[in-house]
């Protein structure tokens, strides 16, 4: 799997799982390890069904990718983007603020 095949694979899901309080959907894979992470940012505090989005949108990768062999979701409220992206991560959504 390619950064690309990643990053275009992530926008289209990105797409099918979000709701209009969605601000940044991101993406970051440690190929060492297998692991991925799918963060999901909101302009208010997340509730469950923002959760599950987030956990489809995990899963439909993992299901996607043979080299991702664990994943996790992070989807919590941001106020601003300062300093919410760690280096490597890539966005795969954005409503435009970004």
């Amino acid at each position: 799997m390619t950064r690309d095949e990643l990053k275009n694979s992530g926008e289209g899901y990105a797409r099918l799982y979000r709701n209009a309080h969605l601000v940044l959907a991101s993406v970051f894979f440690d190929r060492d390890a297998g692991h991925l992470i799918a963060s999901y940012f909101y302009d208010r505090e997340p509730d469950e069904d923002d959760q599950e989005e987030c956990e489809l949108f995990c899963g439909e990768l993992i299901g996607n990718f043979p080299e991702i062999r664990t994943g996790e979701t992070i989807c919590k409220f941001v106020g601003a983007y300062s300093g919410v992206l760690r280096p490597g991560e890539m966005v795969v959504y954005s409503r435009g603020e970004f």
